[in-house]
């Protein structure tokens, strides 16, 4: 009868060996989980903070293509795909012989 007693106790204190295990990893994984969830959350916010730079960069640039080749524009009637480029290069559709103006200390002068 004795060693029937022990050997329920020792299946029992392993038992509980195997209990503690699985709460450890239970909790392991909770910490895990948790660590995710906040990893999901900061990368959907710069997500959406990279969404808006892009589109205020989209819009700053529409503006730019406007203030730089509206003057080509009008003077040569074509279309908005007109292409323009900066530096010593011809702008395509503008007057032969004149070139881009080229920035030149914060100012822009005729080449």
């Amino acid at each position: 009868m004795h060693s029937l007693v022990s050997e329920i106790a020792t299946a029992s204190s392993e038992q509980d060996r195997g209990i503690s295990q699985l709460t450890t990893a239970v909790q392991q994984m909770d910490k895990v989980t948790q660590s995710n969830a906040s990893n999901a959350e900061q990368t959907a916010s710069a997500s959406e903070q990279l969404n808006a730079h892009a589109a205020t960069l989209k819009e700053t640039v529409m503006q730019m293509r406007m203030l730089v080749g509206g003057s080509v524009l009008a003077a040569s009637g074509e279309s908005s795909r007109t292409s323009v480029h900066t530096g010593a290069r011809e702008v395509r559709g503008a007057p032969s012989g004149r070139q881009n103006p080229k920035p030149s200390g914060g100012r822009f002068l005729s080449q």
